[in-house]
């Protein structure tokens, strides 16, 4: 019934705001100190360039307008425990997708270094809904875990009705609000409506040979 009730939102709240834009903030960052163990398996600077990771918190956006979106980096933080050198954490890594007709989806997952994947799913197909409910941010969420691994897991709201959310966690009846995984963890931390004059162009990237096409 809970399941019925939030398909029913998702599916009004989004017909009355089908032309709105949103940028959505999200905060990564690792857990359980994941690769600071890893690091012991080498040596040199990629040793340290690999634990360096556990102590900063990278920033990315969403931009998604009628039923396309981008999602890319923006900046990275470090912690001040961390006492090393400093490297460039951020990523030419940009995700694409769109998502305007049920029977054609496609995302890009496009970079400079290993050039292009493209997908016809998302990852929403990976993942079981759950009656599980709570209030994150005054929000009403609701949880979905990956059927392989249920140590992975998102919370999404049908509040906000796009079925969008951090890098290929897409799909499901509302906007990802977390992503929580055993080494990482994304969380939006802000939101913002766009419209009128404002609402930006989402342009398909040009996909190059690489990984796929």
């Amino acid at each position: 019934m809970k399941l019925f009730v939030f398909t029913i939102v998702f599916l009004i709240t989004s017909a009355l705001m089908a032309q709105t834009g949103y940028k959505v903030t999200y905060e990564e960052r690792s857990v359980n100190h994941v690769h600071t163990k890893l690091s012991e398996q080498l040596t040199g600077e990629n040793r340290v360039r690999m634990a360096s990771i556990d102590h900063m918190t990278r920033t990315f956006q969403l931009v998604h307008v009628n039923g396309m979106s981008l999602y890319s980096y923006l900046s990275t933080q470090y912690d001040s425990t961390y006492t090393g050198q400093q490297y460039p954490s951020g990523t030419s890594t940009v995700h694409y997708k769109d998502m305007r007709s049920k029977g054609n989806l496609e995302m890009l997952e496009v970079s400079n270094r290993r050039g292009c994947a493209r997908r016809t799913t998302f990852r929403a197909e990976l993942y079981d809904l759950t009656d599980s409910t709570k209030i994150i941010d005054n929000l009403l969420v609701q949880k979905a875990v990956n059927r392989e691994f249920p140590d992975s897991y998102i919370w999404f709201t049908p509040r906000i009705p796009i079925s969008d959310g951090p890098m290929q966690e897409a799909g499901f009846p509302g906007l990802v609000i977390q992503y929580i995984s055993s080494s990482n963890r994304i969380v939006m931390v802000a939101i913002e409506e766009i419209d009128g004059d404002s609402v930006p162009s989402i342009v398909r990237p040009e996909c190059a040979a690489g990984r796929g096409k």
